[in-house]
């Protein structure tokens, strides 16, 4: 989830919609997706009336909200409210502010399977997101291009651009964040359908600790990364230790709230 700076306006409002929003992130973040979307409906209706005395950047909420819709599968929902955020953007937003909008419309897309047109709208992000990297967003970028080009079969371009993604990671001066293990999981999972189950499995792991750490035990994300290097586990030979990554990936994948990922189904590489 992006972070936004909030407009100056009444001091009361801000604060509200400030803990409305760090209440969304935080759902959203732990993969309650339908608490998220709740909870930012009701920011955006906020915005909205604090938009009728002064100048908003409406933008950004509609943004959020697009960003929920696509995390459940919802696309025309998606779309809908990318389309919204598009039509409040700012003539002068930043360069990083159009890329992260263009990487939404690039990921609707990517689960419409509009492969093509995903690819070509996120190499126009990468490019804007070059001009200004403040925000770190770059590496988050390139690893879905990467994941783009692995859903078209395009390993050896996927692979790249995974591996420059998690050096921009390891590079960061911040604490490690989703974007980290996500890299990592994603690295893993390509270098395993290459054939190069002893270099997956050591990103595997690291991308366990990473994403336990920063996502949760319990996320579904987590659960399907567990789920992975299960079978990588048992390429390598490792059988015993496989099956108990495996019933713990299925444990928390049963009591998953929400359809969609952030990466690539994994079925569409094996």
């Amino acid at each position: 989830m992006l972070a936004f700076a909030l407009p100056i306006f009444a001091a009361d409002l801000a604060q509200s919609i400030a803990a409305l929003e760090r209440d969304a992130d935080e759902r959203y973040r732990g993969g309650d997706y339908r608490e998220a979307e709740r909870l930012q409906k009701q920011v955006l209706e906020m915005w909205k009336d604090a938009a009728r005395t002064q100048p908003v950047d409406l933008a950004k909420p509609y943004h959020r909200l697009a960003a929920i819709y696509l995390a459940q599968g919802k696309l025309t929902a998606a779309e809908q409210y990318a389309e919204a955020a598009r039509d409040h953007q700012n003539r002068s937003a930043s360069s990083a502010d159009r890329a992260y909008l263009l990487n939404l419309f690039a990921q609707v897309r990517f689960q419409q399977r509009r492969y093509c047109e995903a690819a070509e709208l996120q190499e126009k992000a990468i490019r804007l997101m070059e001009q200004d990297d403040r925000s770190g967003g770059l590496a988050d970028l390139l690893n879905d291009l990467a994941m783009i080009r692995a859903a078209t079969g395009e390993l050896r371009r996927a692979r790249p651009l995974l591996e420059r993604s998690v050096e921009l990671h390891r590079r960061s001066a911040g604490q490690p964040d989703d974007g980290y293990g996500e890299a990592l999981g994603n690295l893993a999972l390509v270098c395993a359908r290459q054939g190069d189950y002893r270099e997956a499995e050591a990103h595997y792991r690291q991308a366990v600790d990473l994403m336990e750490r920063t996502r949760g035990r319990n996320h579904p994300h987590f659960g399907l990364l567990l789920s992975e290097y299960s079978a990588v586990l048992r390429k390598n030979g490792r059988k015993a230790e496989a099956r108990t990554i495996e019933r713990r990936a299925k444990a928390i994948m049963e009591s998953a709230r929400f359809p969609g990922r952030d990466t690539v189904d994994a079925s569409t590489l094996r």
